[in-house]
Parts: structure tokens; C-alpha cells; sequence
């Protein structure tokens, strides 16, 4: 028992264990480099240890019959019950909040960088209330119910066996490989490869249909029990793609976002990005004015500044954004709850398509 002093010895080893092989995926890209991986790693090893402490000391006490210090094995598992009760205070304070988390929720305070307003854009110092709006957030359970369905209605067999959970997702795959889904928990999106609809028996492509009508297509989606709302816009891209969308005008419908499909000449959908969602009205919420937020831009309170190409986390290398437009538009929270945002559109050092976002809701 002298040696569970060093318990420290165990948690530092098990860190720098998980921390090496992390580094070694990412120098060689051969998987992600996650900071959960890290706490989650540093809590198994926590776990472990507590019990290895527990069994020894009882194997000491009831096999070798020796006196042991009980208050130094409840010491050891100190670390393991404080763990448990910080998860248990952080689980409890999240089920009883109303509402879930944004993504762009304010971080910290960013005095680095120079926000300027354009001269032509009008503030509106007036406070209104909007509808709020809810989605379903799926369980693994539900997730797996729904590719079972969309698989079987495609005419596939869910392999029960080939399937992995992730923190967002989950992958659902057909009998030897023929098709795939990947299922988000958020409203249960989700894309879907139909593989013996891109290749035939002999290994070469399936011919697209680049001059299908919008009848024809929402047709084929029919037969994948997918329906396609009537106030949705229709849009031939290039490569035999689809896309469907609902229109971005800082309202809400019943059914929300765009479907991408890729329609052959055997009329049949061979690739799917599902992204509309499906919402139902929550209640009424006051909202800020957008003169509160310009006032919340200046003070550089926000999360970060993005782009639709890509995300910038370092906010040091931004030093100024002209902002020229703010329209309200709506985030989903990790709850599930459409939330009012406003869109912050502007110039960051030289460059278009730069964006903020800040809750609007008070």
C-alpha cells in the first residue's frame, strides 16, 4: 500500500501514453488528434487505478490475511468520486437549463481585433420577439431505427455487426458494403451512398441523368419515403446533382435546410445529402436590437470569426472586419431548439464572405 502514493506516477504515465500515440496520428495522418481522447484516456486510467487499489487491498486483507489502512484505499479513490460528482453536477445543471448550448456562444473577449461598422448600415434600435422553434435531437436508438428504415425501403439488409458511434453521428452500413449512412443526431440529417447504383457488375459507372425535371426527381425520392416540401426551390448542378432547398429569409418553416441528390438513367438516387430538418413552434422570445449588436461587436464579444470555406479559430492573425450587413437568422443549440442569431457579414483584413454570429436572444 506504500506505493499508491505515487498515484500521480499513474495518472502522469497514462496521460503521456495517450498523448504520444494522439501525436503519432496526427504527424502521420493516420487518424484525429482529439482532446477528448485525452480526458477520456486520463479518466480510464483514473478508473482503473481506483480499482486496482481496491482489489489489492482486499486480496491483502481476506487471501494474505494482513492488516490493511482502509482510510488510505478510500484516499485512493478519491480522485475517481470527485470525478464522478463534477460529472454528476455538470449533467444535472444541463438537464435542468431550458434551453441546450450555440456554437457560437461567447468564449471570451477579444480586444485584438478592429470591428468597424460601414456608414450604410442602419441599426435598428427597436427590441422584437420571434418564434422559437424546435427539432428532434435523435438517440443512438433512434438513429439506428431510421437507417434501418431508410436501408430496408432502399431494398438493403442493416448489417448489425458493421456500424460505429460517434459523438455527433453514427454509420450505419448494408450487407457486404452495398450501401452506407451516416446519421446525425442533430434532426437526424443524414447522407446515403447507394454503391450498386454507381457501379455496375462490371465495374464501370453508372451513366447520370443531367437533364432530369423536378417531377422526375422528386419521384425517385418517393421511393426512398423521402418527400420534398412544395416551397422549396429546385437547382440542376453539374455531375447529375439535385438540389432542393428552402429559402434563407430569417423565418422558419415546418421543414427547414437543402437535400442534395445525384439521380441516374436508371432512375434511381445513387447519392443523398439530406439536410432538411424538421421543426415544430416552441414559444414567443424578445430578442435584442441590432444596434445591441454592433455595441457587442465593438466590445469584441463574440466566439470567433468564420468564413463559409473555412473556420478561423486564431484570432490573433485577424486584425480588423468591416461589417456591412446584419440579418437575424436561426442556429440549432445541442438541445434541439432553433435559436435567433444574428448573422454578422462583412470584409475581415482585405478578404469577403467573413461572418460572426451572436445570440440574439435575451
Amino acid at each position: 500500500m506504500e506505493q499508491q502514493g505515487y498515484w500521480w506516477v499513474t495518472y502522469l504515465g497514462g496521460f503521456c501514453l495517450t498523448f504520444m500515440i494522439e501525436s503519432t496520428q496526427f504527424v502521420l495522418r493516420c487518424g484525429v488528434f482529439q482532446v477528448d481522447d485525452l480526458w477520456n484516456n486520463l479518466l480510464g486510467t483514473m478508473i482503473g487505478y481506483s480499482l486496482f487499489c481496491l482489489l489489492h487491498a482486499l486480496k491483502k486483507r481476506f487471501i494474505f490475511r494482513k492488516k490493511i489502512s482502509w482510510r488510505l484505499v478510500l484516499l485512493m479513490q478519491m480522485p475517481i468520486l470527485i470525478c464522478v460528482l463534477a460529472f454528476l453536477i455538470l449533467f444535472v445543471s444541463y438537464q435542468r437549463k431550458e434551453f441546450g448550448n450555440l456554437s457560437c456562444e461567447n468564449i471570451k473577449r477579444h480586444d485584438n481585433v478592429e470591428v468597424i461598422i460601414e456608414p450604410k448600415l442602419v441599426a435598428n434600435q427597436k427590441e422584437n420577439s420571434v418564434l422559437l422553434w424546435k427539432s428532434q435531437v435523435y438517440t443512438r436508438k433512434e438513429a439506428l431505427f431510421r437507417a434501418k428504415s431508410i436501408l430496408q425501403i432502399a431494398g438493403f439488409t442493416l448489417d448489425k455487426e458493421d456500424f460505429e458511434f460517434y459523438e455527433t453521428q453514427a454509420v450505419f452500413r448494408s450487407f457486404d458494403r452495398q450501401a452506407a449512412i451516416w446519421i446525425n443526431y442533430q434532426g437526424g440529417t443524414f447522407d446515403y451512398e447507394n454503391y450498386m447504383q454507381q457501379w455496375d457488375s462490371h465495374g464501370n459507372p453508372i451513366l447520370l441523368n443531367e437533364n432530369a425535371t423536378r417531377k422526375t426527381v422528386e419521384d425517385a425520392l418517393t421511393q426512398l419515403n423521402i418527400t420534398v416540401p412544395s416551397y422549396a426551390s429546385f437547382e440542376k448542378q453539374e455531375d447529375g446533382y439535385y438540389r432542393f432547398a428552402t429559402k434563407d429569409n430569417g423565418t422558419l418553416h415546418a421543414i427547414n435546410g437543402f437535400l442534395l441528390c445525384r439521380y441516374t438513367v436508371n432512375d434511381t438516387i445513387s447519392s443523398l445529402r439530406y439536410y432538411m430538418i424538421k421543426t415544430t413552434p416552441y414559444k414567443k422570445w424578445q430578442i435584442h436590437s441590432s444596434q445591441w449588436c454592433i455595441s457587442q461587436l465593438k466590445k469584441g464579444r463574440f466566439y470567433k470569426i468564420e468564413s463559409g470555406e473555412q473556420n478561423q479559430n486564431k484570432l490573433e492573425q485577424k486584425k480588423q472586419i468591416r461589417i456591412h450587413s446584419i440579418k437575424l437568422n436561426f442556429l440549432p443549440d445541442s438541445k434541439g431548439y432553433y435559436r435567433p442569431i444574428f448573422h454578422c457579414i462583412g470584409r475581415c483584413d482585405g478578404k469577403d464572405g467573413w461572418y460572426i454570429d451572436i445570440p440574439a436572444q435575451k
